[in-house]
């Protein structure tokens, strides 16, 4: 949502007063609204998709017989049919934002290619700031929301995803370092506080 709030305000900044692509704060706060509402379902599903203490007992036969008793005593297991809920609530999630991202991003560009009222080197700067906006959001997506994507997707076509999944998990752990990296380096009041400080 916060994402989603910055890219409304980048293309809110470059519209024309009194176009109809102008939309007051109120407008402007509705998606990542819903979208922050949206996301919010998702943990009460998750909970939801979690069996009981004691179900894995049913599901004994796909344990090996060399794990330690300790550590099936606190595994955990999924009611199949609800995960798949909260999987498709996750991939409808992921689509929504990257759809919405894309489609504001494309409108913004083109606005600021037609705009007459404003200067080249202002279109430039937005120009700019609409591209690095672009290039911070994508780092969730490729590092977060695709390991995401991979994971599902292994879940649902029923194949061996042990190396897949454990992959995906290493490049969700990078997300936090390779997202602080990319602010930094786009970002000129943090490159020159960078730079003071090496």
């Amino acid at each position: 949502p916060v994402i989603m709030g910055c890219f409304i305000h980048r293309h809110q900044v470059v519209m024309v007063p009194g176009s109809r692509w102008s939309f007051s704060s109120r407008e402007q706060a509705l998606p990542p609204l819903l979208y922050g509402a949206l996301l919010m379902t998702i943990p009460p599903i998750a909970h939801l998709t979690m069996q009981p203490p004691g179900a894995v007992d049913q599901y004994a036969e796909m344990f090996s017989l060399d794990w330690p008793a300790e550590l099936l005593s606190r595994t955990d297991c999924f009611f199949p049919d609800r995960f798949s809920n909260m999987c498709v609530l996750s991939v409808v999630s992921i689509v929504i934002f990257t759809d919405f991202t894309v489609l504001i991003a494309s409108h913004t560009f083109a606005t600021l290619r037609k705009h007459s009222s404003m200067s080249d080197k202002m279109k430039e700067y937005h120009r700019t700031m609409t591209k690095v906006l672009v290039l911070q959001s994508a780092v969730p997506v490729v590092l977060a929301q695709l390991p995401l994507s991979i994971s599902i997707s292994v879940y649902f076509l029923n194949v061996d995803g042990s190396l897949i999944t454990a992959l995906c998990f290493a490049v969700n752990a990078s997300y936090s370092f390779f997202h602080s990296i990319t602010v930094i380096v786009t970002t000129p009041v943090y490159r020159r506080h960078l730079k003071r400080m090496i």
